[in-house]
């Protein structure tokens, strides 16, 4: 009786290993690299990888492809599936999902226009994002007081970025003029004629003891008759509200000037013969009084 013994040799099948990252974002460009032995013989490896995407093959020499480049242009799930064979013919097959995700369109809210001395609320939609805005500041809104073009960058869970801009303006601001200081006798009116550079909705004078509230264009008027000085404010509002101050200071001086008539009839008729200072109590002394014609 013969007895026949054969020896066989079983290899390891090669590594399955890989170093790849699960989720990226579009546009992403990533490498699939095999953490497996690749040495080489005569130039050539001894293991190499034939690679496919979605059951796909990817027509790359396999002897070039142990380590995959990769550019996402579209999002979605990727299905690498990667066949490693080694020297002996021995071979692993595993797959590797890679998601690729797009991100969120953020859009910014708020005023277009604002007034020189106002701020303007801008906010974002969506919210829960993470948000880098150009001033900085990494909130879903945000006050700004300068004219110009403001724009964030609105990141999602996943890392993956857009952006959006708004340009805020500011609306031609009003300069209000109250008019020269003056100095009148107490008695006398004053004629408060303010102004407005670019035309008003509506102008107000104020100071503390009246309102006078004009709705009109510019160049309003209005006549006052102060008793004491005083100092009166006027405010300007723009069509777009935007708004401006100055005011006037009027001094009262408390004498009267002389008060006489006009006309008088000396015909001893007891009415209006005598022609005479009607407020004498004025003045203290009177130096001298005197009739022409």
């Amino acid at each position: 009786k013969d007895t026949i013994t054969y020896y066989i040799t079983t290899q390891s099948l090669p590594s399955s290993s890989f170093t790849f990252t699960s989720d990226l974002c579009l546009g992403a460009y990533d490498t699939l690299k095999y953490n497996g032995n690749v040495n080489t013989t005569l130039g050539y490896p001894k293991t190499y990888i034939l690679w496919a995407v979605n059951n796909n093959a990817i027509n790359n020499p396999p002897f070039q492809t142990w380590n995959l480049p990769v550019h996402f242009t579209a999002g979605g799930v990727y299905n690498y599936q990667a066949n490693v064979v080694d020297s002996t013919g021995c071979f692993t097959t595993t797959s590797h999902i890679i998601t690729v995700h797009s991100p969120d369109k953020p859009y910014i809210y708020g005023q277009d226009s604002i007034c020189k001395t106002d701020s303007a609320l801008l906010w974002v939609s969506p919210v829960n994002y993470l948000y880098v805005w150009n001033t900085s500041q990494m909130t879903d809104s945000i006050y700004v007081h300068t004219p110009g073009i403001y724009k964030v960058k609105m990141i999602n869970q996943w890392g993956c970025i857009d952006s959006a801009s708004k340009k805020v303006s500011f609306y031609p601001n009003p300069v209000a003029n109250a008019g020269r200081d003056t100095t009148i006798l107490v008695g006398s009116p004053v004629m408060l004629n303010g102004s407005n550079s670019i035309g008003n909705e509506f102008s107000e004078w104020t100071n503390g003891m009246f309102t006078i509230r004009n709705i009109a264009g510019p160049g309003d008027t209005t006549t006052i008759y102060p008793t004491s000085d005083m100092t009166v404010h006027l405010m300007v509002v723009s069509p777009n509200g935007c708004k401006d101050y100055d005011s006037v200071v009027i001094h009262v001086l408390q004498c009267r000037p002389p008060m006489v008539p006009n006309a008088f009839s000396p015909n001893g008729d007891g009415l209006d013969d005598i022609f005479k200072i009607m407020n004498p109590e004025d003045f203290g002394n009177l130096n001298s009084f005197m009739i022409f014609n």
